[in-house]
């Protein structure tokens, strides 16, 4: 990665993008590499760590679109 001006932190977060769920995941579902894509902003899990959430089962109800976090997934 190239250093990170303090003037771009700001927009950096809209130039990456996160793991977003496709469909709805029901608490308790293991996911699996069809229920999610990835969009704009960078806010929430980057894709580069999509083979650590693939497997991994939902903490939560999550709807459809939404930005996955960390502490969504267990």
């Amino acid at each position: 990665d190239r250093h990170v001006f303090p003037c771009e932190e700001e927009t950096r977060i809209y130039d990456k993008r996160s793991l977003v769920s496709a469909v709805n995941i029901p608490k308790g579902t293991q996911i699996t590499s069809d229920m999610i894509t990835w969009k704009r902003p960078g806010t929430g899990i980057w894709p580069k760590y999509i083979n650590g959430v693939i497997g991994q089962y939902a903490n939560q109800d999550i709807p459809a679109d939404s930005t996955l976090q960390f502490n969504m997934i267990g």
